[in-house]
């Protein structure tokens, strides 16, 4: 058999391998983003009194629940991120020029991970001989990166998606999660836990390529070429 064939059908396993965890890790971080944007808007709608807890779903009421499992759950991503910035202003639920900045910073956010999302959700993996060729690789732990196809106005855009790229959304991830917690905190009157949660929002690039790393422990570290 062709054994240059035969390394380029490893390869291109190897890169189906490093896709399937890095998006799987990726599109569940920001399933939970999403939920974390929706939870706030129902408590918004549904405001408690209940004691401080920093899963916020354990905040809401059974109508909070309601509006949740009813009609927020066919809202998508862009329309709750509208929506967001309308209920606060509309109920006055905070003081608006004190805070709009942060708002303003996690609608940014939202609308990025949304985009990132949608993008690995929706673009088939490159697999071309080209493509791979032009892939990391590290003895040892294999291919790192992978390229993806996206259709754009009638024409193909391929992106890669390598560690430097994967660091950088994670980062904005994390931070944007973060912040959702922050400004729940400020709008059950926290004041003490927003602090602690803007402090988070600042990752350093290390404890994000830790998370990157937890992400990569799925991929078989003992593959050879």
């Amino acid at each position: 058999m062709d054994k240059e064939r035969i390394d380029e059908i490893k390869r291109a396993g190897e890169a189906f391998s490093t896709s399937m965890i890095t998006r799987g890790s990726i599109l569940d971080f920001a399933i939970n983003v999403e939920n974390e944007l929706t939870d706030i808007i129902a408590w918004c709608f549904y405001p408690t009194t209940k004691s401080w807890d920093v899963d916020i779903y354990n905040q809401l009421d059974e109508n909070g629940i309601f509006l949740k499992a009813t009609l927020l759950r066919q809202i998508d991503f862009n329309e709750k991120t509208k929506i967001l910035k309308d209920v606060i202003k509309a109920k006055n639920l905070l003081p608006w020029n004190d805070n709009k900045t942060l708002i303003n910073n996690i609608a940014k956010d939202l609308d990025h991970v949304r985009d990132f999302r949608n993008m690995l959700a929706h673009s088939p993996l490159d697999i071309s001989k080209e493509a791979l060729d032009i892939l990391k690789y590290n003895k040892g732990a294999g291919i790192e990166d992978f390229l993806i196809i996206q259709y754009k106005k009638g024409r193909v855009v391929k992106q890669r998606i390598d560690q430097k790229r994967i660091q950088d959304e994670l980062r904005i991830m994390m931070r944007v999660m973060y912040r959702l917690i922050e400004l729940f905190a400020l709008l059950k009157g926290d004041i003490e836990d927003a602090k602690v949660s803007e402090a988070l929002s600042n990752l350093s690039t290390e404890e994000v390529n830790h998370v990157v790393k937890i992400i990569m422990l799925g991929k078989d570290k003992e593959t050879t070429p």
